[in-house]
């Protein structure tokens, strides 16, 4: 049993070591990539940037604008055509909206999220969100892939080989996993919780760099207090869009628009800004 301990706490120590080296690496690259780049905010367009808090944040904005304009409708959580003639001029991802919606006029109409889903998949979208990246990569408010990569390899993302290798390993060794039921639990339990300890006690990472955090918090400075009215002005309107896109979902409630979030349940209860 000895023998088979000590394997396990020396598995669990090269495991913690590989979370605090991935760590590290996180860090440096992203104050490295930071360091090129003033800190000061940039003034963001809640409108125009709001691709930078994600794909679906934005088309959640397109999707706003068509139902205060009156050219969808709410049903519970379901979003349907209302028939209305395209008289005003719509972005081409609100065509896309209206074209997906359609079929579903007469029927159970779509869940918020399931029409954004489709929307994404269109080539479009991707163009128009790789213009947005390449955009914000330039003026330091997006990391690059490469480190978003890094990011992406954490605990939960080796867990596998955690528990794979370091049990292939001991089967090869010799030991009877099935009769030491006692040395297979304290062999999992070093493996698997003492580098999430100290995962848990390193700091974490935010997904924007410093220069995005600032200027969308700046953003919201701007806009917080303001409130969404429900009007057929077209100013009241586009400032409503302003508003929505600065403050997010948040920026619903106790509106005439407030069931609109019953159609994008995890965006509400993520609440804000930055959830894609």
């Amino acid at each position: 049993m000895i023998p088979y301990l000590i394997f396990a706490v020396i598995i669990a120590a090269i495991a913690s070591a590989g979370v605090v080296y991935s760590n590290s690496r996180k860090r440096a690259a992203r104050e490295k990539f930071e360091a090129q780049f003033p800190p000061d905010a940039i003034e963001l367009d809640p409108i125009a940037d709001a691709p930078l808090m994600g794909e679906h944040y934005w088309m959640r904005i397109e999707l706003f604008d068509l139902l205060q304009k009156g050219y969808v409708r709410l049903e519970d959580d379901q979003i349907k055509c209302t028939g209305k003639a395209q008289g005003e001029n719509l972005s081409e991802v609100q065509q896309l909206m209206l074209i997906a919606l359609q079929p579903a006029e007469d029927e159970d109409g779509m869940v918020g999220g399931e029409l954004l889903g489709e929307i994404a998949t269109n080539p479009l979208v991707a163009e128009k969100m790789a213009q947005k990246d390449a955009e914000y990569l330039k003026n330091g408010l997006a990391y690059p892939d490469e480190i978003q990569e890094l990011s992406r390899w954490s605990y939960w993302g080796c867990l596998p080989l955690l528990v794979c290798v370091p049990l292939s390993v001991s089967v090869m060794m010799g030991f009877d996993l099935d009769s030491e039921i006692m040395s297979t639990f304290c062999f999992s339990m070093l493996i698997l919780i003492v580098p999430f300890i100290i995962m848990r006690f390193l700091p974490g990472f935010e997904d924007r760099p410093t220069r995005a955090q600032v200027s969308m918090a700046l953003m919201r400075e701007k806009w917080g207090g303001k409130e969404i009215q429900a009007s057929f002005d077209p100013a009241v309107q586009y400032q409503n869009l302003l508003i929505f896109g600065a403050l997010g979902m948040g920026a619903l409630a106790g509106t005439a628009f407030a069931s609109y979030e019953d159609a994008f349940p995890l965006a509400s209860a993520a609440g804000a800004m930055g959830v894609g």
